[in-house]
């Protein structure tokens, strides 16, 4: 439901974000994406209200950033739109359209790059990237976000293996709550790969989603603990 007043102070709130800040003689200019859900509305509880702020989010996201969206529960609308987005996924894996980008976290004092963050996409036939706020929450739903995460394990550790990267480098790489639920995934099977690529658990940080922390079941924190225990962060 719209609320002028929320709209109100979330345009407001806009109008400072986009102002210009002069930092060390630049001009930076600063984007957002913003969520909405209202109580009683949208949820009952703080859980709830979070999940759906959530789900708001990456609607704003998909439709270009820079915006703000309300939470609409949609049960049948999006039914075709999700079934393209499924059939485009087993294309994407079939086909190898996934590829990693790697963003580098530095240190502006030393200008040393701390660690990198691991970024998926999707490179179509026509050289077009698919970013993954267009597609990330229908593979958590469908399930293949499972075979999809297992991918970007198996391609980030050769990443790691295959350069002579700075002593002491971490790549992070986001898990969701829908990997480590699934019976499908194992944490066994990644702790061996790393073993297979000689990397040290330790290189690895583990980035987990609001979703996931406010999800949270025995297996999830199971297997979080186990990856934690073997070393990695």
């Amino acid at each position: 439901m719209v609320n002028e007043g929320i709209t109100d102070a979330v345009e407001n709130i806009f109008k400072k974000l986009t102002r210009p800040i002069l930092i060390q003689g630049e001009m930076v200019h600063i984007s957002a994406s913003m969520d909405i859900a209202s109580y009683a509305d949208d949820g009952a509880n703080s859980k709830k209200l979070l999940l759906r702020a959530d789900q708001a989010v990456r609607s704003a996201k998909a439709q270009g950033k820079n915006n703000y969206q309300y939470f609409v529960q949609l049960p049948y609308a999006n039914i075709p739109y999700r079934a393209g987005v499924i059939a485009e996924l087993r294309h994407a894996l079939i086909n190898k359209q996934f590829v990693l980008q790697y963003q580098p976290i530095v240190d502006l004092k030393t200008g040393k790059v701390l660690y990198a963050e691991v970024l998926i996409r999707i490179q179509k036939a026509d050289g077009e990237l698919v970013l993954p706020s267009s597609f990330i929450q229908v593979a958590e739903d469908s399930g293949l976000i499972v075979e999809i995460g297992d991918w970007v394990w198996r391609e980030a550790l050769s990443f790691l293996s295959s350069f002579p990267l700075p002593l002491q480098f971490t790549l992070a790489i986001n898990v969701t709550a829908s990997q480590f639920s699934s019976h499908q995934h194992s944490v066994a099977n990644w702790l061996d790969l790393l073993k297979q690529h000689q990397i040290s658990p330790e290189s690895i940080v583990i980035e987990l989603t609001e979703r996931m922390i406010l999800m949270q079941s025995d297996r999830v924190l199971q297997k979080i603990a186990t990856l934690q225990e073997a070393g990695c962060r």
